[in-house]
């Protein structure tokens, strides 16, 4: 008896507070999560090759310039990532399992997504993972509001240094080979 009393309040001590409405921040209308490496084992990572050409901009912006082309099969090495996304607003109507994260009425943002279904919610300035009923049953419950049918993509950028041009940012990734940590095949580079 002792025992549950005390898990009781261990439990109740541990129980999120409502946060106010605290969106993330927004440049040129995305969150800009930098260093973002999304996806199983991080697929945009070490030397990768493009089986086809792609475009290559200045910058990771939608006013971004395009400087040049990746030609096809020419070898590229990631160096940094950003993943540009509108978030999608949500109100916690039940914390579940995640009640030491979220409390109800929380207002959170899908401002990422971490692969095999799971995504990054922001929460008054806070990250934590999240999935849907249908992927992890037992996590917060959460109200989305609908989206805007001009909603434009999120866009993974990737920073990438070439071998004797100058480097630049993709956002093609059509025909990739040799990206992340998973599934490589043989004749890929080793990962640093």
């Amino acid at each position: 008896m002792l025992v549950g009393l005390l898990v009781m309040a261990l439990q109740a001590a541990t129980i999120a507070t409502p946060t106010k409405d605290f969106p993330p921040p927004l440049t040129e209308g995305y969150f800009v999560d930098k260093g973002a490496c999304p996806g199983e084992g991080c697929w945009l990572s070490g030397r990768m090759k493009w089986t086809r050409p792609a475009p290559v901009y200045d910058r990771p912006s939608p006013k971004a310039r395009k400087i040049g082309a990746l030609r096809a099969n020419e070898w590229a090495e990631a160096v940094d990532r950003e993943f540009h996304i509108v978030p999608s607003r949500g109100v916690v109507r039940e914390p579940n399992s995640q009640a030491d994260k979220l409390a109800k009425g929380d207002v959170v943002y899908i401002i990422g997504y971490e692969g095999e279904g799971w995504m990054t919610l922001w929460r008054a300035g806070g990250r934590l993972g999240w999935a849907a009923p249908d992927i992890e049953p037992n996590l917060a419950d959460i109200a989305w509001d609908p989206a805007p049918k001009t909603r434009r993509e999120p866009v993974m950028w990737v920073r990438i240094k070439r071998a004797k041009r100058p480097p630049g940012w993709v956002r093609d990734f059509e025909g990739l080979r040799c990206g992340g940590q998973m599934d490589r095949d043989s004749d890929c580079p080793p990962l640093n």
